[in-house]
């Protein structure tokens, strides 16, 4: 996960806690990322990045804390990190639906959640496996529109543009936060083909940051969006969002994709070569 120092030390502090003392601002801060995608610019109603990114939110009382993004893969299926859903009860989990962060719970445009499922692997492979499912309780509304993944029978190439989209801050250094989902390209450096991890170069000051852990890395081919990459972390301890950032190759978890998304009872993603 993608982490300033506001984050470090809410982890560090979560440390103090046992598995049975946490609480709900233990588990909130153990999970949610402080900061977004970092230049790029605000995503507009009418962009399709609009229609296909959700915002993972925190509810406490009357409160919603943005601390995750996820995109939607069929009308009641979103696709997100397991680290992003660590410690999280469903019942204190919503989807927004909406391209402003707004911390009032707002039920018009937050959903909640029927259930979800992270990868049994996470957590025993270090930065392996950061791949989740969240089922809605109802499918998501007018004009939101799932994407499709793209298929492994798709070549993915270094260099190619990588369209990501977050919740996340848009300065880790000064901690500058955005009140809306932003949008960046940046080039693909690397392709880990036996860990499913794709890498970003982000040396110039763009990319993914806090926040934006669990987003999409988006490839838009004749006005249609498809995802292939979730948000993971920095690449090779990175110490900021300035180096190169990782995103779980989502095409690789097809198997689990399907199998849980039939074990959640939803609509089941498609599975794409662009043409």
């Amino acid at each position: 996960m993608f982490k300033n120092l506001s984050a470090l030390f809410a982890v560090v502090a979560a440390l103090n806690f046992t598995a049975c003392q946490k609480n709900a601002d233990a588990i909130y801060n153990n999970n949610a990322d402080t900061a977004k995608i970092l230049g790029g610019e605000v995503v507009q109603p009418s962009d399709i990045v609009a229609n296909s990114t959700v915002a993972l939110k925190y509810i406490e009382g009357n409160r919603a804390y943005p601390m995750c993004t996820g995109t939607l893969i069929s009308p009641n299926l979103v696709l997100t990190a397991s680290h992003c859903l660590r410690g999280m009860n469903k019942n204190a989990l919503r989807i927004g639906f909406s391209i402003d962060v707004k911390n009032q719970l707002d039920v018009e445009t937050m959903y909640e959640v029927a259930d979800f499922v992270t990868h049994p692997k996470y957590g025993s492979s270090g930065r392996l496996n950061d791949v989740a499912l969240i089922a809605l309780a109802k499918p998501a509304p007018a004009p939101y529109k799932p994407v499709g993944i793209i298929s492994d029978k798709y070549k993915l190439a270094v260099g190619m543009p990588m369209l990501l989209a977050g919740y996340g801050v848009t300065n880790d250094l000064t901690g500058a936060d955005t009140e809306a989902l932003r949008k960046v390209t940046v080039p693909m450096a690397k392709i880990l083909d036996a860990d499913a991890i794709l890498v970003t170069d982000q040396t110039k000051a763009s990319g993914a940051c806090n926040g934006d852990s669990g987003g999409p890395a988006y490839l838009e081919k004749d006005g249609i969006l498809y995802v292939y990459g979730i948000t993971r972390g920095p690449h090779d301890s990175a110490p900021d969002c300035h180096h190169f950032g990782e995103y779980t190759y989502a095409s690789k978890f097809e198997t689990f994709i399907l199998e849980t998304a039939a074990k959640l009872k939803t609509e089941a993603p498609s599975f794409v070569v662009p043409q």
